[in-house]
């Protein structure tokens, strides 16, 4: 898709908690991936030399759609105007959980290339060259999501060391730094023991339209792979849920 684009015309202005980050000035380094976001919307302001902005379908770049949720996070981390201009962070520890439930549907059949001793043709390599990056940036965008979460809780305790040295006492030093629970759920068909069910689910194609037996077992099967995540079931148990049967 095209559209033409109008940037620069209307007098718009940074707010503050992106303003930081162009500038250098948040109260920590910001990572080089928020950066680039940034400079590209930089770019992207400059009308006179970019007056169209194609777009393509986001599979490669971020096939799970988490990219921007873990963005948002990383800039709660380290932009102290972020964590005000969205109330994210108060006195009394307003935000106290993060939940980000990751659903990977991805479709990955079987090939038989390997018995073959003529390689694979043109049209087969093509489809490839899209399914194989999008698979490892999909996995790196899950292992970035446990990574933030463990980052998360290896600070807080540090923070309430530092103040425990500081002289501070336990309630003390845990009153100053709010607790935030990130629960990271990861529901994907790999988890599944059952070889065969396994390669059932794999092997079905990512299109608008499925069987509707497969429609029921896919279904049912997220459900259960909900069900069987610890990490679900931890969140189930922090909020004092039933889960339904």
């Amino acid at each position: 898709m095209t559209f033409n684009n109008y940037a620069g015309r209307c007098d718009y202005k940074y707010p503050a908690w992106i303003q930081n980050v162009v500038d250098h000035n948040s109260d920590k380094v910001p990572s080089m991936r928020l950066l680039q976001r940034y400079r590209d919307i930089q770019d992207f302001r400059d009308s006179k030399e970019h007056p169209y902005i194609h777009l393509v379908d986001g599979g490669l770049a971020d096939n799970l759609g988490v990219r921007a949720i873990l963005e948002a996070l990383g800039e709660f981390e380290t932009n102290a105007a972020f964590r005000e201009a969205f109330h994210l962070q108060t006195a009394s520890g307003s935000l106290r959980r993060v939940v980000l439930i990751v659903v990977n549907a991805r479709a990955s059949p079987r090939t038989n290339w390997d018995k073959s001793e003529s390689p694979p043709g043109i049209a087969s390599q093509l489809m490839k060259s899209s399914d194989v990056p999008m698979s490892r940036y999909t996995a790196e965008s899950i292992d970035l999501m446990k990574d933030l979460v463990y980052r998360w809780e290896t600070q807080r305790d540090l923070q309430i060391l530092q103040a425990r040295l500081a002289g501070e006492s336990e309630t003390q030093a845990e009153a100053r730094v709010p607790k935030i629970d990130v629960f990271a759920i990861d529901v994907g068909f790999e988890q599944l023991a059952d070889e065969k069910e396994r390669t059932y689910f794999l092997s079905l194609p990512t299109i608008f339209v499925l069987k509707p037996e497969e429609v029921d077992r896919l279904r049912a099967i997220a459900g259960t792979l909900l069900r069987q995540s610890e990490e679900y079931q931890r969140l189930l148990k922090d909020i004092a849920a039933v889960p339904p049967k």
